[in-house]
């Protein structure tokens, strides 16, 4: 079963509604940097949850 923290699943909604990384921030009162790790956790807990392995994107949005 996959387990994502309740900040975890409060990104993933906003994620999955096409905010970007600094409304997220805004919203929920968090550094882009955290609503950038707090993806990237999510991204590896998926991964990890379907058995595949994650690499680094070179996607603006998810590097500081």
């Amino acid at each position: 079963m996959l387990r994502l923290s309740p900040r975890e699943l409060e990104i993933l909604t906003l994620r999955a509604e096409g905010w970007n990384t600094e409304e997220i921030g805004r919203k929920l009162q968090l550094s882009p940097f955290s609503v950038r790790v707090f993806t990237r956790n999510i991204m590896i807990k998926v991964a990890a949850h379907l058995g595949i392995e994650v690499t680094e994107r070179p996607d603006e949005d998810l590097n500081p």
